[in-house]
Order: C-alpha cells, then sequence, then structure tokens
C-alpha cells in the first residue's frame, strides 16, 4: 500500500507543504508540493527551482517536513510553549523538617521558542523553626515569608516533553529582607488538547535569605515546585 490509496483528505494536509517523497527504490525527492491527484501523479518544486511530476507506481511513500523553520513565527511549535502571555501557577516545597511549603504564581511572555522572561510572587509558610529568646531559652516559631521575583526560564527543545531551566531572583517582603534566588531545573509536559495549557515539575535549590523578627533564615534548601500553566 502507498501514501496514495484511496486517503482523499491527504490532499488537504499536504497541499502548500514540505514534504519529502520516498520512492521505491529507497531514494528520496524534497520539496514543496502544489498539485496532487490521488492515485495518479504528485507534482512537487524543488529548491533549486525545478518543477517535477512523479507517478502512483514510482512512490512508496509521501513523508511531510517537521515545520522547524517556522520556529520562531507567531505560534512558534504547535507542540512546544506558544508565543504570547502565559501564567503559571505553582505548588512549593523546600527540604527542611518541618517541611516548608507554600505557592507561588508567575506572569510572563514567551518571546522565543526557547526563552520565557516574566515577574511572580511566592507565599512560604515555615513552621517549627526554632528561635533563640532573649533570655536564652528557645521556642518554636512560625514564620510566613512572602517574595517578589523575576523569572527567566529557558527551554531546551520544541517536544511535549520539554526540559527547562528557570531561574528566580528576588527579595523578601513585610517584615523580612534579603536576597532570593532558586535555580530549577525542570520539564514541561505539553497536553495534546491545547497549545497553550501544560504541566511543569521542577526541582533544584533555593535561598530564602529573610530575617523575621529574631529568626535569621539562610539555609540552602533543595526546593520542589510542581504546577500547571495556560
Amino acid at each position: 500500500m502507498t501514501a496514495f490509496d484511496g486517503r482523499a483528505q491527504l490532499v488537504e494536509e499536504l497541499s502548500e507543504k514540505d514534504v519529502t517523497i520516498i520512492f521505491k527504490g529507497d531514494h528520496k525527492q524534497s520539496g514543496r508540493m502544489i498539485s496532487y491527484d490521488p492515485g495518479k501523479s504528485i507534482t512537487i518544486v524543488t529548491s533549486n527551482g525545478d518543477t517535477l511530476t512523479y507517478q502512483q507506481s514510482e512512490i512508496y511513500r509521501i513523508k511531510r517536513k517537521r515545520p522547524y523553520n517556522m520556529a520562531f513565527t507567531r505560534e512558534f511549535d504547535v507542540t512546544g510553549p506558544q508565543h504570547g502571555y502565559l501564567g503559571e501557577y505553582n505548588f512549593e516545597l523546600e527540604g527542611r523538617s518541618p517541611v516548608p511549603f507554600g505557592f507561588s504564581t508567575v506572569q510572563g511572555y514567551q518571546f522565543l521558542p526557547w526563552l520565557r522572561l516574566g515577574a511572580g510572587y511566592q507565599y512560604m509558610r515555615m513552621n517549627g523553626i526554632s528561635v533563640l529568646n532573649a533570655d536564652g531559652t528557645k521556642a518554636k516559631t512560625s514564620v510566613n515569608s512572602n517574595i517578589i521575583f523575576g523569572d527567566a526560564k529557558v527551554f531546551f527543545t520544541r517536544s511535549l516533553f520539554n526540559p527547562f531551566f528557570d531561574l528566580r531572583l528576588g527579595g523578601a517582603l513585610d517584615n523580612g529582607r534579603g536576597f532570593y534566588y532558586n535555580l530549577s531545573l525542570g520539564c514541561r509536559f505539553g497536553l495534546r488538547s491545547s497549545k497553550r495549557m501544560a504541566l511543569n515539575v521542577a526541582m533544584g535549590i533555593a535561598n530564602n535569605r529573610f530575617i523575621v523578627r529574631n529568626v535569621d533564615n539562610k539555609a540552602v534548601l533543595l526546593h520542589l515546585r510542581a504546577g500547571f500553566e495556560f
């Protein structure tokens, strides 16, 4: 069976598309398809400007080229992060006992298929932190950390399974003060049902440097993040 056998839908899918024709002798010819007569022939224009017509009897199959050349157009590749505004909502955990937990949101813009820039807010709740009182006794306390940060995310592929590097830089607000950074490696799991929606999972290190009352937080901690973008 060849690619021509009874597939009228192929006309719509391949019309004015870059294709590679694979012949029965295993050699190939690439070009832009300009006409197709199901079950009979196909006509293409090569990169040299030659117009070539081939009969069905010569052809084993027709393969449509992946649109890498369209990766930097307005919408990018349909399987990767899409051009324009994207929002993220994440659940955050840090590697300490009791485990600090919280959430974050990032509002950003996908400038290129591999680059997204944005800004965000993160809230972390830290329970059971030991503090030294003025009289020398120790006590447990809970601390809320509110962080504003800038975010840069670099993607490595344009597939549904898309590894990325994420850098967050910012500082604590409210009664806290100090420098915050988060370096993470993760993966974006794109949804086939939507060009813009995806699940994100990342792990890295974070340093939330803040001072609240008599709590001096300096630790560099393992950080886990999971969330959703649209």
